[in-house]
């Protein structure tokens, strides 16, 4: 067997959303996602996409030994106050 045959796929970790708002066409459960996208991106690069929920923060250490690469994809509003900053009327 050649090499490349026995050689791992890097594994890329996706830091996943939540959708908080409970949808009936999901039987109102809570979502964890990403977008096909970033997924897609991985894949075309060699490497498997590896999607990492939003849990406590103390699992973040075994989680990201787990992965040799990670993709922050961003997400909801943030609430200025968990950065010390007053709230905004342009906040969505």
């Amino acid at each position: 067997m050649s090499e490349v045959l026995n050689m791992e796929k890097v594994r890329i970790g996706i830091v996943a959303n939540r959708f908080l708002k409970k949808e009936p066409a999901f039987a109102n459960e809570e979502l964890t996602y990403t977008m096909q996208g970033n997924i897609a991106a991985v894949i075309e690069s060699g490497a498997l996409p590896i999607l990492i929920p939003i849990t406590d923060p103390g699992d973040a250490t075994q989680y990201l030994s787990q992965v040799d690469g990670l993709i922050l994809p961003g997400g909801q509003d943030v609430q200025p106050k968990l950065y010390g900053e007053p709230e905004s009327d342009l906040l969505g």
